[in-house]
């Protein structure tokens, strides 16, 4: 039996979409890694990048629903954390 990743993938998405936080949690921990390490290339200080990490997960949380699949969710969310680390060195 072979293992559909994309639809796993799309489920916990569409469940996450719908606050589920068994799910946002699933997709937290997936990710917190490579999301960390973009933090830490854009911070001063490990506090500061804990902040970016904070910052941009609350983003990705946000607009989650619109996250077309045309893509690796990945890659979108690695946008969306260098896109708020750049906003905050402006600032």
């Amino acid at each position: 039996m072979k293992h559909d990743y994309n639809k796993d993938l799309e489920k916990l998405i569409g469940d996450a979409i719908k606050c589920n936080s068994k799910a946002q949690e699933h997709l937290f921990k997936m990710y917190y890694s490579s999301m960390m390490n973009i933090c830490y290339r854009y911070a001063n200080a490990p506090h500061e990048a804990k902040d970016l990490f904070q910052d941009g997960f609350i983003k990705i949380f946000e607009h989650l629903g619109d996250y077309k699949f045309n893509g690796s969710l990945e890659g979108w969310m690695r946008r969306i954390m260098v896109n708020n680390a750049i906003d905050h060195i402006r600032r």
